[in-house]
């Protein structure tokens, strides 16, 4: 389970960033920085876009502190910057932070926001191109439905019905 949790961080943090290259030169410029591993650049340049709320960046940097690429290795920051790219419909952003909440790194483990999170992104994952993190999210979702309780199953049901994106 740890080891599919890692390959999902790892295949949605680099897709994070390329769904959106064309948006803006900024982000453009921070994700060929990232994916140089020139992280210190990436930061530069994708701190401001994250901070204004750019969830491909967002999503970039929760992927740098949850790996230690270019800043200290901070769990509960790639939580906040995963929360905060999710909550803006970013479905590579959701499969990572419904996986912190399944494996409870840098958030309480809680299965039913992780369900909730891993249902959202199952249904915004629709293109070809989605295959590989609407199946990681799809497994990760049936493991995790697997220990839950009827009643956890309902309540995260009900939150992925009733969640709106900022």
């Amino acid at each position: 389970m740890k080891l599919r949790i890692k390959l999902a961080f790892m295949a949605l943090a680099l897709s994070a960033g390329l769904c959106s290259l064309a948006a803006a030169k900024p982000l453009e410029e921070g994700m060929d920085a990232y994916l140089r591993g020139d992280y210190a650049a990436a930061l530069k340049l994708l701190a401001p876009l994250a901070r204004e709320g750019d969830p491909a960046a967002q999503s970039s940097i929760a992927f740098m502190y949850q790996n230690g690429l270019g800043v200290p290795q901070d769990q509960n920051q790639a939580a906040t910057w995963f929360h905060e790219a999710a909550e803006h419909g970013y479905a590579p952003a959701m499969v990572n932070l419904g996986a912190m909440y399944d494996a409870g790194i840098g958030v309480p483990q809680d299965n039913v926001e992780a369900h909730k999170w891993y249902s959202l992104a199952i249904a915004k994952l629709a293109g070809p191109t989605d295959a590989t993190a609407r199946d990681v999210a799809t497994a990760n979702r049936k493991g995790l439905a697997a220990r839950m309780t009827e009643s956890e199953l309902a309540d995260a049901q009900q939150a992925a019905t009733e969640w709106k994106p900022k």
